[in-house]
């Protein structure tokens, strides 16, 4: 508690702002959890992580069935999905704008409801 009194109180020297001092903190505890170990993807050693983080980012069904037996069900998006910025705020922020593409991409070629 007290760094985030130290924390106001430099916002308030450097800005001048009038940010009034926290009623109360809430912290997480995740790194205690033996199930989670922190808020982020964990790649144990001997993983292939760029091959995982590819199938969970694959929709279900699978992209192995064929195209017209393939409506999207599930999307998954979220750091842990992103080959590349796994254990990231901007890699899950980027997954969910690629399984947005994927939905407009999917459904590009449907005719509106409202034009029907």
């Amino acid at each position: 508690m007290f760094l985030f009194f130290c924390w106001f109180r430099l916002l308030r020297s450097f800005t001048g702002w009038k940010v009034p001092d926290p009623v109360s903190v809430l912290t997480s505890r995740w790194w205690k959890n033996p199930y989670v170990r922190g808020s982020y993807t964990y790649i144990p050693y001997g993983v292939d992580a760029m091959k995982q983080q590819a199938a969970l980012s694959d929709p279900l069904p699978s992209s192995t069935c064929p195209p017209k037996l393939k409506p999207l069900q599930v999307l998954f998006a979220g750091e842990a999905t992103h080959v590349k910025f796994y254990t990231t705020t901007h890699g899950a922020y980027l997954s969910g704008k690629r399984e947005a593409q994927r939905i407009i991409k999917h459904y590009r070629h449907m005719t509106p409801w409202y034009c029907s």
